[in-house]
């Protein structure tokens, strides 16, 4: 929370995109968050808690916000700036649901540490209900995967 007061730059990990998304459009922050997930880097853009734009892989908009919104993993860098055009014209909270329609759908392709580690993220955060169902998954891939 103090990140989103300061005029400086903060870094969060350990947080689902999603969920801190949705508290910057709570606190209707203007920022732009530098994300990254492995080898990936995005940005999104934010104009008081509205997302105006994104960028990643060569697209924009979006495309590109929901690509990001679905990358595992990911630390991100809140910059307290916002100069870009509007290229978004969908509400943030339309765009994370179609973001998180879309893993579920596509969650039996994902590999079972990406599936493992939401489930992880989501049991320490009392979803136990989601982490459960992200662990059924895996055992339906694999029966004998002793993580899951």
């Amino acid at each position: 929370m103090n990140s989103l007061q300061e005029k400086s730059n903060a870094f969060i990990s350990g947080f689902m995109l999603a969920n801190f998304l949705q508290l910057i459009n709570l606190e209707q922050k203007t920022c732009t968050l530098k994300v990254k997930s492995k080898d990936k880097v995005g940005y999104l853009y934010l104009n008081k808690g509205e997302l105006v734009n994104a960028e990643a892989d060569g697209m924009d908009g979006e495309k590109a916000a929901t690509r990001i919104i679905s990358w595992k993993n990911v630390q991100t860098e809140v910059q307290d700036n916002c100069q870009t055009e509007r290229k978004v014209h969908t509400s943030l909270m339309h765009i994370l649901l179609n973001s998180t329609h879309q893993a579920d759908e596509n969650g039996t392709t994902r590999d079972h540490a990406d599936l493992l580690d939401e489930a992880i993220q989501q049991a320490e955060g009392y979803h136990l209900k989601k982490a459960k169902l992200l662990l059924s998954k895996i055992l339906k891939q694999d029966k004998r995967n002793h993580k899951g």
